[in-house]
């Protein structure tokens, strides 16, 4: 785990460095476990490097208004929290017309989306800046498919910044529990996210996702508060639920870097066990610099994870 978030930084930061901040742009809905690990992970990467965020956009509402009020010296970062729309495409069509700056795509090649990252990242490139897609899998196209000035780069996920961040405990000695696996795929207790959440933790959270949503160009940097310290909470509030079950059954890859983050065994199930599997035989394949020892055991394979083991990422 510890060599996947150094592939992460190494290869993210300085995509983004040569800008003195950065624009966080489609942040996650409430209900996508995975998206709110991956603004969480990037929260706490552009911290460590001492990166301030401008202001953060929800995912659907990056319009013209929205790219007026970017500031001119800022990184932007799109996060890939829903599938971008018309908002989106006029928002992107708008910074055509604006001075070049880093700009990067975090995009999942396996999600089916109009206007597609790429397809925004040619439009701009043909205006002179040179966009940077992102993608954590190579089951999308190769840089050879993109026109002249847009690269690829392969990197993990962002919720990876996270490892070492979130308290991990020795092993509660409760049955394994499902965590967004669909109700027919998994006799374990089924978690959701955020239904696990106390109540108090998912309207604090829901408050704040709602404020940035009806925000007319996203949230400053003086505004966002609230809504970090919602999701931190709400996060805290799932792990301390989580960490009680020796094992988890994952139906999402979100749900797998959760579980693995907590130093649990994971074991993936329902339609996406396939694309989960495949995320983690690719990047727990990194070489090794030195003897690795990292206290978890997670077994990103359709059998069962073992209970004693000390796999290391």
């Amino acid at each position: 785990m510890e060599r996947i978030k150094r592939r992460l930084e190494d290869g993210l930061i300085p995509l983004l460095a040569p800008a003195p901040r950065v624009v966080l742009l489609g942040l996650p809905p409430l209900g996508d476990l995975g998206g709110q690990l991956r603004a969480e992970g990037i929260e706490s990467l552009l911290a460590a490097h001492r990166l301030g965020v401008a202001r953060r956009v929800a995912a659907g509402g990056f319009g013209r208004a929205a790219a007026a009020r970017l500031p001119p010296d800022a990184a932007i970062l799109w996060l890939g929290g829903a599938t971008p729309g018309a908002v989106e495409a006029e928002g992107f069509a708008a910074l055509a017309d604006r001075p070049p700056r880093p700009l990067v795509f975090m995009h999942d090649p396996a999600a089916a989306v109009c206007p597609s990252p790429p397809g925004l990242a040619q439009r701009l490139a043909e205006h002179g800046w040179r966009p940077v897609l992102a993608q954590t899998d190579r089951a999308g196209p190769s840089a050879a498919a993109f026109p002249s000035g847009v690269r690829m780069r392969l990197l993990p996920d962002p919720a990876h910044a996270l490892w070492g961040l979130l308290d991990q405990h020795p092993r509660g000695g409760a049955a394994a529990c499902a965590l967004d696996v669909p109700p027919d795929g998994s006799a374990a207790k089924a978690l959701c996210w955020p239904a696990l959440l106390p109540g108090s933790r998912r309207h604090a959270l829901r408050l704040a996702h709602e404020a940035l949503r009806r925000a007319p160009g996203g949230l400053p940097a003086w505004a966002s508060a609230p809504l970090g310290i919602a999701r931190g909470r709400a996060l805290e509030a799932a792990r301390r639920r989580l960490v009680a079950h020796d094992e988890i059954e994952t139906g999402s890859l979100g749900a797998s870097l959760f579980a693995a983050l907590l130093g649990r065994p994971f074991r993936p199930a329902g339609p996406e066990a396939g694309a989960i599997a495949r995320y983690w035989r690719r990047w727990l394949a990194l070489p090794a610099p030195v003897a690795p020892a990292a206290p978890w055991s997670a077994v990103p394979s359709a059998g069962p994870a073992p209970r004693d083991s000390a796999a290391a990422a």
